[in-house]
């Protein structure tokens, strides 16, 4: 008997789970119309992490020490403020 109620439960929740990605495929479905559609945005995407990855590899460096970028910038700036005025 607890078995069957194990496996009713494993029914249940599967058919849960099912649903939810049902609903997630209708609403890729109705968002992308088509597979083409739903594709090319796709390739837009990874071609634009692509582009992002290349421009993140050609950033010069941190200068050795810096560990916190945002502290170095407003020490940068405050240095280049004061050159200025």
């Amino acid at each position: 008997m607890k078995e069957l109620t194990e496996l009713k439960n494993k029914i249940q929740n599967n058919e849960k789970e099912l649903n939810q990605h049902q609903e997630q495929i209708e609403k890729i479905e109705k968002e992308y119309e088509t597979k083409k559609k739903l594709l090319l945005s796709l390739a837009t995407k990874e071609a634009g992490k692509e582009e992002i990855g290349k421009k993140i590899l050609e950033l010069i460096p941190l200068p050795d020490g810096v560990n916190d970028p945002d502290i170095f910038i407003k020490q940068y700036e405050k240095g280049h403020n004061s050159i200025i005025q």
